[in-house]
């Protein structure tokens, strides 16, 4: 029994030994490699170039085909692989024409070695590169493109601020628009890191771009096959703001500028007023690109030219386009360094949402006043503020009331109730400002704070709040005259308008035509306003009213505010302009 046991296991033994070596004679065939996706971009030498991405399954080493339509395939390159999906970019390929990849990977052993079949339909090139356009507001993007003929559809990248590309979206063919709605298209990391309330995106502090590719795939879309792009895409551009100007001797002048995302260069004029009102600049600097949040340059100005400039200059869509910063900037109107201007408003006076370390009030219209005029200014704007008292909140947050947490304090000559560290230290009275710009009734519109009447004095009312506030200044007017000074100069600009009410931060309703919680539109508050302004200017207080719709209306408001209530750095700069040249003129 042991001598047949031992002769059963000895024959199944041979058998799998002899196996073994019939299996190791004959090679394994090569995996036919996977074909994935072909990418064509153009370049500005004698060829294109195409980037192949293939699955070579278990082989190390594939060899490149390729061919053009109707004609035979040949080697044009061999490539090691490591089991993963490997890419190979051909760099000749030819500018025009149809052409076709395809792969083939080759198994070696010590018996040998074996050349895979391949995709004998293979992948093939698309020419054509759609021009894109694109409307971008704070809310959503509206794209449109141009077709291509060779396309079966279209993908579309984003890229934001100095990122990478990203597909969002694939379309098909008939389709040559598209509109990326930021809150749902955005990821959780954009949208900590770049949307205001995970909804707004700010146009004047971050760059978008989009671009689209023409596509081709089979019918499960495993293989495709994508045109050239617009690396650059199509992306907002604006105007340098120049943040600060000083005298650096001899008759050089310094500046600094913020830098715009995408610009090639800079271009820096001095520029002199005809008597047309036009600008005549001169063009006395160019820098290149920098890689920082602001730009420094140091320059001699042309002898009579006194105005400031600076223009970016980009490529887009193959055409060079050119943005200018604010052409009256000029230091030759920084004569009233012994002017004090107070600011009473909330955070659109504040210059929300500008906060971080190293930019708080520089976008705010205060800040761009001090820095035309030299005059001294206190901003003692806080943001949610409303200009009359409440007792109970009615919001999610603590609201500081002007009427109570600032005036008083200012007519004590200390430093205003707010959140630790938000305004700066104050020593001056009601009399001791040249100016008073006050500019608040917004946030009274969102806690619904009702009106009252004109001959009101009761201060949880606006027009009651507004009377105490005058009254205030009135008396302080008075103290100022008898010691032989001006008399202070109360500017008060008319409530912005804003598309923005309560948290629907995604649907535009505007706050001048809809109704608050106790039947009031933004506009009932600011006529209340004008109500007062006409009052207080008939009892002797020289009271000046801005007109503010140039700045922010219905029709710019999605391109004018960050996010629909609280204005752009671009924004900021110019209702800064127009108000200095009102401060000014007051002055005189």
């Amino acid at each position: 029994m042991r001598y047949k046991n031992f002769t059963i296991t000895a024959a199944v033994l041979l058998t799998v030994v002899f196996s073994f070596f019939i299996f190791e004679i004959h090679p394994a065939a090569a995996d036919k490699p996977k074909l994935i996706a072909l990418y064509v971009q153009n370049t500005s030498g004698k060829y294109d170039k195409a980037k192949l991405v293939f699955n070579p399954g278990y082989s190390s080493v594939c060899y490149i085909y390729r061919k053009e339509s109707g004609g035979k395939f040949s080697k044009i390159a061999s490539v090691r692989s490591s089991g993963s999906n490997t890419s190979y970019t051909d760099r000749e390929l030819p500018k025009t024409g149809e052409y076709i990849y395809t792969v083939r990977s080759k198994v070696s052993s010590s018996n040998g070695s074996s050349i895979s079949d391949y995709d004998h339909t293979g992948i093939s090139t698309i020419r054509g590169k759609s021009i894109v356009t694109a409307d971008i507001t704070n809310l959503r993007s509206e794209l449109k493109w141009s077709a291509n003929e060779n396309a079966e559809g279209y993908t579309i990248y984003r890229k934001i601020d100095n990122g990478k590309w990203k597909s969002i979206a694939t379309v098909y063919k008939s389709q040559t628009a598209y509109t990326d709605v930021y809150s749902t298209s955005f990821s959780a990391s954009d949208k900590k890191n770049v949307l205001l309330n995970n909804t707004f995106l700010d146009t004047s502090s971050h760059t978008i771009a989009y671009t689209v590719r023409g596509l081709k795939s089979d019918s499960d879309n495993s293989k495709r096959s994508l045109s050239p792009y617009d690396s650059n895409g199509y992306f907002n551009f604006g105007a340098p703001i120049i943040v600060d100007a000083k005298s650096a001797g001899s008759g050089k002048i310094n500046i600094l500028f913020t830098r715009i995302n995408h610009a090639t260069k800079y271009l820096i004029s001095s520029s002199k007023k005809l008597s047309n009102g036009t600008y005549s600049h001169r063009t006395v600097a160019t820098l290149s690109q920098a890689d920082a949040d602001y730009i420094s340059c140091t320059f001699t100005p042309k002898k009579g030219y006194n105005y400031i400039n600076v223009t970016a200059v980009a490529s887009r869509n193959g055409k060079t386009i050119q943005e200018m910063s604010y052409y009256g900037f000029t230091t030759a109107k920084r004569k009233y360094s012994k002017k004090k201007i107070l600011y009473i408003g909330d955070s659109i006076t504040f210059g929300t949402p500008y906060k971080s370390s190293t930019t708080i009030h520089r976008f705010s219209y205060p800040y761009r006043i001090g820095e035309l005029t030299n005059a001294k200014y206190y901003n003692a704007a806080i943001p949610g503020a409303t200009m009359a008292f409440k007792e109970k909140d009615t919001s999610s947050v603590h609201r500081y009331r002007i009427i109570t947490d600032v005036v008083p304090k200012i007519l004590k000559g200390t430093t205003p109730v707010a959140n630790p560290g938000l305004l700066k230290k104050n020593t001056n009275t009601f009399s001791d400002f040249d100016t008073i710009v006050i500019c608040a009734g917004t946030n009274d519109y969102t806690d619904a704070v009702p009106i009252g009447n004109s001959s009101s004095k009761n201060q949880s009312t606006y027009y009651g709040a507004l009377n105490s506030l005058m009254t205030d200044i009135l008396k302080a007017d008075n103290t100022r005259v008898k010691k032989g000074k001006s008399h202070i100069t109360v500017i008060m600009p008319d409530l912005f308008y804003s598309d923005r009410c309560g948290g629907a931060y995604t649907m535009k309703k505007s706050r001048y035509s809809t109704k608050n919680s106790i039947g009031y539109t933004l506009k009932n508050y600011n006529d209340a306003k004008n109500k007062i302004l006409e009052i207080y200017k008939n009892k002797g207080l020289k009271v000046v009213d801005f007109k503010t719709s140039s700045f922010v209306n219905q029709e710019n408001c999605p391109y004018a505010t960050a996010d629909n209530l609280h204005m752009t750095k671009y924004t900021y700069e110019k209702i800064g302009n127009a108000l200095a040249e009102t401060i000014i003129r007051y002055w005189k």
